[in-house]
């Protein structure tokens, strides 16, 4: 049998032959003494050079002058190592424009171990940098107007682990938000059997939300009860996951003790009325 199914071809053929294949990376080869032996059609392509302008010439003409990350990234894959490396540079293209790649180099050393030629596989992903550049921008957003909400507006995951607090909670439970992020919402009711209730009524995987309004009790850091009016329900992502549950709430102490006034005021008022009316029949009643 012999030693390689393909004997008539060299490890330079084979090379060549694999570089003229590849479509979505771009593969480069270059010798020890830094000038570039073989370039797939992509990576030329990616660099915006035409294959026959670069075999043969240095490989620091991949990348323009000003940018130096790659070539400094170069110097550190010169070590004794035959182990892949991996990098990602920040790269210019021909027309100043920036551009992101997965950079990854591996050593090709001879029989005395020393080495012979370098291979770099480089893929854009520059769309990908600028999704998630767009993704944290989009989250710093979401961030600054959650904490700006007025109200008391608490985010939490699926197993109710608070993620989220506005400034407006801070502000009525007096609890800063590192106190409560990592902690269950639990901690800010009044009664745990509210906390279950609620659990079973709206904040579990098998419940609509209808973000109705209910009354239910809570406690401040301080140990003190109220009363707040709520909103809440279940947020997805566009792919029906759950994110987990938003709870949007405003305390009513006052307004309950005013109703509660108002009523005992109204209350006294009727009694008043009452007797007031039962003295004047008993003044007009003949004896």
């Amino acid at each position: 049998m012999p030693d390689s199914l393909f004997p008539e071809l060299d490890a330079e053929v084979l090379l060549n032959a694999l570089l003229g294949e590849i479509q979505d990376v771009g593969l480069v080869a270059w010798s020890a003494e830094g000038y570039i032996t073989s370039l797939s059609e992509s990576c030329a392509r990616l660099m915006q050079l035409p294959n026959t302008a670069t075999v043969g010439g240095p490989v620091s003409m991949l990348w323009e002058s000003p940018c130096r990350d790659v070539m400094t990234a170069f110097d550190r894959f010169r070590d004794n190592v035959s182990e892949p490396r991996f990098e990602q540079e920040l790269c210019l293209m021909r027309d100043g424009a920036p551009y992101w790649i997965d950079l990854a180099v591996l050593r090709c050393p001879k029989a005395c171990g020393k080495t012979s030629a370098y291979m770099m596989v480089v893929r854009d992903i520059t769309q990908k940098r600028h999704a998630l550049t767009y993704a944290e921008k989009a989250q710093d957003l979401f961030d600054a107007v959650f904490r700006g909400i007025s109200d008391a507006a608490i985010f939490v995951d699926p197993d109710r682990q608070i993620l989220k607090v506005s400034m407006g909670a801070e502000a009525v439970f007096g609890y800063k938000e590192a106190e409560l992020v990592g902690n269950g919402i639990k901690m800010l009711y009044a009664k745990d059997e509210d906390y279950d209730l609620q659990g079973r009524l709206r904040y579990n995987p098998t419940k609509a939300s209808d973000y109705t309004t209910y009354v239910t009790g809570y406690r401040r850091k301080e140990g003190q009860p109220f009363s707040a009016a709520t909103v809440g329900g279940s947020l997805h992502d566009r792919h029906g996951e759950l994110l987990g549950y938003i709870e949007v709430l405003r305390d009513i102490t006052d307004q309950m003790c005013l109703e509660s006034d108002l009523r005992e005021q109204s209350e006294m008022l009727n009694s008043i009325a009452d007797r007031h009316g039962r003295l004047k029949a008993e003044a007009i009643s003949p004896r």
